[in-house]
């Protein structure tokens, strides 16, 4: 009788065992996938921005502008051209966070497949430098579409402006214009100016003769770009041809345009270039 009972709490000993190895398991999963610098219970429902007292994940020391984070599982670092600070995507949660110095603050922009990009300067001549973030709002084959997101930051809060891909198409829409000469076959693209304006921008490509010319888009490449303190929208001008599904762009036309905002954060003024990629 004695040796029933003890073959029988071997079992029963053997079989919690085995049922306690599961669950531990999956905790372990949970805790690696938990990103950690910004956990949901350090927001308050009425900020933007968190502050963290952990020191940041692993970083990539080359300063990648796409860097995976190997230790968390869809989690991106895209930093900036220098290095000082970066955005983090959490593709877990959709969410989205600047990193500068010992700062989080949270944005609300797109997770699109190219990722963002990001960078620091006074825009708006305040004397205060705000954040720039060209958010890929839409890609695929054929198509990347960019939007543009200012972040003002004053240490506490944040203010988020946003303009769209589709600002700047009509934006496009309505200072660029063409003409095409269907003898010569020469298709010329230009900035739209009020007749007494004594200055041009634009340029001229010959188009295949082959091929029956209908009109020009700029609606699927849309970019947003950041140098020497200056921003830029740019698109390359494609060709819808009667033979042709989709547009082609074998023309190397863009055209491009130098972004300005005034105090209110509008965009205030552009400067057009239409040229002709080498």
């Amino acid at each position: 009788m004695k040796k029933i009972i003890i073959i029988c709490i071997s079992i029963i000993a053997l079989f919690t065992c085995a049922c306690a190895v599961p669950d531990f398991g999956l905790t372990q999963d949970n805790n690696q996938n938990n990103p950690g610098d910004y956990p949901e219970n350090t927001f308050n429902d009425d900020e933007e921005v968190l502050e963290s007292e952990n020191d940041n994940p692993t970083e990539d020391e080359d300063y990648d502008v796409f860097a995976d984070i190997p230790t968390h599982k869809n989690i991106y670092d895209y930093h900036s051209s220098n290095g000082t600070f970066f955005i983090r995507q959490d593709l877990n949660t959709y969410s989205s966070y600047i990193k500068d110095n010992d700062r989080w603050i949270q944005v609300d922009i797109a997770t699109g497949a190219y990722g963002p990009t990001i960078d620091k300067f006074d825009v708006d001549n305040d004397g205060e430098e705000e954040y720039l973030i060209a958010e890929c709002e839409g890609s695929g084959t054929g198509f990347a579409l960019y939007g543009l997101v200012i972040v003002k930051d004053d240490g506490k809060t944040s203010t988020t402006y946003k303009f769209d891909h589709e600002y700047f198409y009509n934006m496009i829409d309505e200072s660029i214009d063409y003409n095409y000469n269907e003898k010569t076959h020469e298709l010329e693209v230009y900035e739209q100016l009020p007749p007494n304006y004594d200055r041009y921008e634009g340029c001229s490509v010959n188009l295949n003769p082959d091929l029956t010319f209908e009109k020009i888009v700029y609606s699927d490449i849309i970019k947003i770009s950041f140098e020497d303190d200056k921003m830029y929208m740019s698109a390359p001008i494609g060709c819808i041809y009667s033979e042709y599904m989709g547009p082609d762009y074998d023309n190397k036309i863009l055209v491009k345009a130098e972004l300005t905002l005034d105090e209110e954060m509008q965009i205030q003024s552009l400067i057009w270039t239409v040229s002709v990629e080498e």
